[in-house]
């Protein structure tokens, strides 16, 4: 981008020197407790940090060897402007790898046409010993043309948080909201010093609810919001292998959650970057078994997985992102998303791509018993990974790193497309409260958000993506199909036709001919 001056990036212990492209996880590292949790971060390529489960692009990006990707195409959209052009040189060659956030958001149908005056709503994004650069972000959303939502950051008085270490995961999350919000919506940080349940006690207190209270006590009317409701996002978690549900923290994690429902707050969480499992080192999984990431597998959770762009026609071939350019006007289609060469906190494998897979903690939903044939036989009756997905692969996310001098980084990961299904549902709610009709929420009646994504009268709204594969160490990992899937959960979804879906939904209509 015009901006700002192009260097060369450091060379970094985990990989060999690279030249903007960067490569951040959803997924922790050093976490021993089902608390605590040190660092779930989405990938960046060419940005070395140090605890956020982020590594560097090592060789290219090899999508999952599934032949044919589906029909479902969209046409590549355009650059904003001229300042918004991110290229990255590597070895002498100069391509375009990168994406402002609302050419993402513009191909999943944000912003949701909105007619009246919506109720106020929260969205609270959770970090980990994180802080977004905020100046940063205002400049790189003003070069694309985008207005910045100011937002405050809370620290958490109980686990205070430690150094900046998560700040570029901060920055993602930030840099993919803070663009594209409906104007009704007050935007929130919380920082959390690495307990997980602690994070949401506080992101509960940032929607309104009382945290010194049972969790079992609160209703949506304590909610700051309460008409327009409240989103959690984050962008954190570990293996289900890493969880000790003998633990009190544990349980009143759990308890939280349960409160959070009651009082209608949807709380999103990424899949993960470490695939379906059979990662090592233990923080991250264990070396031939699968599991997929907690608390992404927790029922009351909306759990989001992620997909990279191929071109339509793709035969399943591997591609180097160093020599390919996004191209607009391109058609694309969504497979899911595994590269290769890449870097990952995975010591046994340079792989990464979204997370999914069965639980084994926590019995199927009721939500997805219509789908539960798709788990293998033998792990039936339990908890499927992802429910939704978002972009996560290539094309990357243009972000710009603060230290140790503003820098431009390619950023991928779940993380990314976690924050980006937020704001759609914060879009979605603005269209319906602004008719006057009842938003989306997590209660479980006909309106709860996982109701709805499992229902079939909301099946044209989703994009199934029929291609690709997470499992990255031939360990008989899933692969997407057609319906839901462990990989991509029942697809990417396109908030404005789901709105109208659901405005049409909740509008009677008489008919006297009828």
């Amino acid at each position: 981008m015009a901006r700002r001056a192009s260097r060369r990036y450091p060379r970094n212990a985990e990989g060999p020197a690279t030249n903007g492209l960067e490569d951040g996880v959803a997924h922790d590292k050093g976490r021993t407790s089902p608390g605590r949790v040190a660092g779930t971060s989405s990938r960046f390529f060419g940005v070395a940090t140090s605890t956020c489960a982020v590594s560097l692009l090592a060789a290219g990006l090899a999508p999952a060897p599934n032949a044919e990707a589906s029909d479902a195409f969209f046409v590549a959209p355009e650059y904003p402007n001229e300042n918004c052009i991110p290229e990255f040189t590597v070895g002498g060659v100069t391509n375009r790898l990168a994406l402002p956030p609302q050419m993402v958001a513009s191909t999943v149908g944000v912003p949701v046409p909105v007619s009246g005056t919506p109720a106020a709503q929260t969205l609270v994004v959770g970090q980990l010993n994180g802080i977004p650069a905020k100046s940063e972000i205002q400049g790189l959303l003003a070069d694309c043309g985008l207005a910045a939502a100011d937002w405050t950051v809370t620290d958490d008085p109980v686990v205070p948080p430690g150094p900046n270490d998560n700040q570029v995961e901060a920055t993602l999350d930030l840099t993919v909201v803070a663009g594209l919000l409906p104007s009704n919506v007050t935007l929130k940080v919380v920082n959390s010093g690495g307990i997980q349940g602690e994070l949401l006690l506080q992101q509960a207190a940032a929607c309104g609810l009382d945290a010194s209270a049972d969790p079992s006590t609160w209703e949506r009317s304590d909610l700051a919001t309460p008409v327009g409701g409240c989103i959690i996002t984050n962008s954190y978690g570990t293996t289900e292998q890493n969880v000790d549900t003998s633990l009190s923290t544990y349980q009143d994690t759990l308890d939280i959650l349960e409160g959070l429902a009651q009082a209608g707050v949807i709380v999103l969480f990424s899949a993960g970057d470490e695939g379906s499992g059979g990662c090592t080192p233990d923080s991250v999984g264990r070396v031939n078994e699968l599991a997929p990431q907690w608390l992404a597998s927790h029922p009351d959770v909306l759990s989001v997985g992620g997909t990279m762009w191929v071109e339509e026609g793709w035969d399943g071939e591997p591609f180097n992102p160093y020599s390919v350019s996004y191209v607009p006007g391109t058609r694309y289609v969504n497979v899911a998303w595994q590269d290769t060469g890449a870097g990952s906190d995975c010591t046994n494998t340079p792989k990464g791509g979204t997370g999914g897979g069965v639980s084994g903690i926590y019995p199927i939903p009721a939500y997805q018993n219509a789908v539960q044939s798709v788990a293998p036989a033998d792990k039936r009756g339990k908890r499927l990974v992802p429910d939704l997905a978002g972009l996560a692969g290539w094309p990357t996310w243009i972000v710009v790193v603060p230290n140790p001098a503003p820098t431009e980084a390619a950023v991928r990961g779940t993380s990314a497309a976690t924050p980006l299904t937020a704001v759609g549902l914060a879009h979605v709610n603005a269209a319906l409260t602004a008719r006057g009709l009842s938003p989306l929420d997590n209660a479980g009646g006909s309106l709860d958000v996982h109701s709805v994504f499992y229902n079939n009268a909301f099946s044209s709204a989703l994009t199934d993506v029929t291609e690709g594969s997470n499992d990255l160490f031939d360990l008989g990992g899933y692969s997407a199909q057609a319906g839901y899937d462990l990989t991509t959960g029942m697809g990417v979804p396109n908030f404005s036709t789901l709105a109208q879906l659901l405005i049409d939904a909740q509008t009677v209509t008489y008919d006297p001919q009828g």
